[in-house]
């Protein structure tokens, strides 16, 4: 009833508008339907010989324990620990899953 009675009319409509584009917007970005299966399969098998390559580097290191901090570590000090490169592995099995 007071949607349509008031000095902040405007304000309703543009907070229901708002609740709208957030509500609706980002699954456009999430569903990204311009992928091709062949696309995807070319991505995971990539994944795959990432994941091969950090595997070889990352040899006798135990698992990260927290594989998204431990990255998120290094991309913010640009310093390579020892947990770096197996936390980038298991990142990137994650992803190929």
């Amino acid at each position: 009833m007071s949607f349509a009675h008031g000095s902040n009319d405007g304000q309703k409509d543009m907070g229901l508008i708002m609740l709208i584009l957030i509500g609706t917007v980002p699954t456009a970005y999430a569903l990204n339907k311009a992928v091709s299966p062949a696309e995807t399969q070319t991505f995971v098998a990539v994944a795959h010989e990432a994941s091969a390559v950090f595997a070889k580097y990352a040899a006798n290191t135990p698992p990260s324990s927290n594989p998204r901090d431990d990255t998120q570590a290094f991309m913010r000090t640009r310093q390579i620990s020892s947990a770096s490169v197996p936390a980038v592995k298991q990142l990137t099995d994650t992803i190929a899953k």
